[in-house]
């Protein structure tokens, strides 16, 4: 097993967030990309923290992941990409990076 930030390029504020912390997330104007997952414990699920984001900060870029469902685009925020677990943390940092570059 691999030791330390799986994707070094991008450093995550916190492993499975918290109300509180998706709150400070939806206050705070400097990320530039969101990462989650669909399921996350609280009333807020990573599809509706997607929209949130997108609604009010549309230049962020959106990456959303699931072990339990597969998404059609038209569920996600236009603009967004999704995978399904497992996936390689290669192919997740490429397409992070090319997010990041359109």
């Amino acid at each position: 097993m691999q030791k330390g930030n799986r994707w070094p390029d991008f450093t995550p504020p916190a492993a499975g967030l918290s109300r509180r912390y998706r709150g400070r997330f939806l206050h705070r104007r400097s990320h530039r990309i969101l990462f989650t997952d669909i399921d996350m414990p609280g009333s807020m699920d990573g599809l509706k923290l997607s929209s949130a984001v997108r609604d009010r900060w549309p230049p962020i870029k959106i990456v959303v992941t699931s072990g339990h469902r597969v998404v059609d685009i038209t569920d996600l925020p236009d603009g967004s990409v999704f995978y399904a677990k497992p996936y390689d943390h290669r192919v997740i940092t490429a397409a992070m990076h090319e997010l990041l570059r359109s």
